[in-house]
C-alpha cells in the first residue's frame, strides 16, 4: 500500500505539471501574434508584456509558457513510453530462459551506446523529420537505465518471502504476475522513472539549441536560447529570462521527484 505522504507528493507533482501544461491549450496560436510596431521591447514588468517582446515584436511571456509547456510534453510522452518499454523487456526477461532473457536486455543496451547527438542524426537522416526525431531520442535515451533498474528490482523481489511461498503453493505464474509482480514493477519504476525528467528536458534544451531539436514556428526552450543568440549582446533578457526559466523549471521537477523518493523509500 502507497503510504499517504508519497501519494501527497504524487497529487502535488501532478498538480505542478499539469499548471506547466496548461499554456499549451490556453495560449495555443497566439506565439504565432506578430506587432511589428513592438519589436524588442525591454521588460516593463507592471504593464503587457510583461516580459518585453522578441525580435518579431512577440510577447516573451507567452512564447516562454508555450515554449516550457512543449518541452514538459515532449519529454513526458516520451518518458511515459520508454517506461512501457523498460517493462515490458524486464518482466519479459524475468520470465523467459536465460539466454533470450540476455539477448532481449542486450536491445536497450546497444541503443545506450549511441551518443545522443549522433544518435539524433542518424534519425534525422532517416525520418528527415524533426520533430519525430526529437522525440524517438528522448525515447531511447532513457530506456536502458529503465530497463536496468526494473530488472534488477525484479531479480531482488524473487528472493522475498511472499514470493518464495506463492511460488512453492503452485501458483500460477500469470496469477504471480499481476498480483505480485506488476504492483511491485509499478512502486519502483515510478519515481525512478519521474527522476529522469530533468535529464530529457535538459537533452531536448541541448538537441533543439544546436538545430537537431524543433524548428521555427514551433518553441521550445532550447530554441528560444537559440533565437536569442544574435540579440544578447543589446537584448540580454531574450536569452537570460528563458535560461532562468529552464533552470527554475530543472530545480523544481528535480526537487519534487526527490521528495516522491523520500517519501517513498521511509516506507
Amino acid at each position: 500500500m502507497i503510504p499517504k505522504k508519497a501519494t501527497r507528493s504524487l497529487l502535488f507533482f501532478t498538480l505542478i505539471l499539469l499548471i506547466m501544461l496548461a499554456p499549451s491549450f490556453f495560449l495555443d496560436g497566439q506565439q504565432h501574434t506578430i506587432h511589428l510596431e513592438q519589436t524588442l521591447l525591454l521588460p516593463r514588468w507592471i504593464q503587457v508584456p510583461y516580459l518585453g517582446t522578441d525580435a518579431l515584436g512577440r510577447d516573451l511571456l507567452v512564447q516562454l509558457c508555450i515554449a516550457l509547456s512543449t518541452s514538459l510534453w515532449l519529454a513526458l510522452s516520451a518518458l511515459f513510453v520508454a517506461t512501457l518499454l523498460a517493462m515490458i523487456f524486464s518482466i519479459s526477461a524475468s520470465w523467459l530462459p536465460p539466454k533470450i532473457s540476455a539477448l532481449l536486455l542486450w536491445i536497450p543496451k546497444a541503443l545506450f551506446i549511441l551518443p545522443a547527438t549522433l544518435l539524433s542524426a542518424s534519425l534525422l537522416n532517416i525520418t528527415g523529420q524533426h520533430t519525430l526525431t526529437l522525440w524517438l531520442t528522448l525515447l531511447i535515451a532513457p530506456l536502458f537505465i529503465l530497463t536496468h533498474f526494473l530488472h534488477l528490482s525484479l531479480a531482488s523481489q524473487k528472493n522475498e518471502l511472499y514470493w518464495l511461498y506463492s511460488q512453492s503453493t503452485g501458483s500460477q505464474s500469470a496469477y504471480r504476475m499481476m498480483q505480485h509482480q506488476l504492483p511491485y514493477a509499478l512502486y519502483h519504476i515510478v519515481p525512478f522513472a519521474v527522476a529522469r525528467l530533468p535529464s530529457l528536458i535538459i537533452l531536448e534544451g541541448t538537441l533543439s539549441f544546436i538545430g537537431l531539436g524543433l524548428q521555427s514556428p514551433k518553441l521550445s526552450l532550447g530554441l528560444l536560447l537559440q533565437q536569442s543568440i544574435p540579440h544578447i549582446q543589446s537584448y540580454p533578457h531574450l536569452f537570460f529570462v528563458p535560461a532562468l526559466t529552464f533552470l527554475f523549471s530543472l530545480f523544481l521537477l528535480q526537487w519534487m521527484s526527490l521528495r516522491l523518493q523520500m517519501s517513498l523509500q521511509r516506507h
